[in-house]
């Protein structure tokens, strides 16, 4: 045995040191993956209202123009 060499007690303070590491940045990525979803969510209502308010911009701007240019 070398100077190298660990004791099985030292790898399972390590494994357990390892795994400690491993749920704090499972709980991170969870609380992450969260707030992502959150802004996916708004930005795609937010995209929906855009759509909805060019459609009826446009709408309306068609029914203007063509009502200033019927009186040609």
């Amino acid at each position: 045995m070398t100077k190298d060499d660990f004791s099985n007690r030292e790898i399972n303070l390590m494994f357990e040191h390892i795994k400690e590491q491993l749920l704090k940045i499972e709980v991170q990525t969870t609380r992450t993956n969260g707030r992502v979803s959150k802004l996916e969510t708004e930005q795609a209502g937010m995209i929906g209202k855009i759509s909805i308010l060019a459609t009826v911009s446009a709408t309306i701007l068609g029914t203007i123009v063509q009502k200033v240019f019927a009186n040609f």
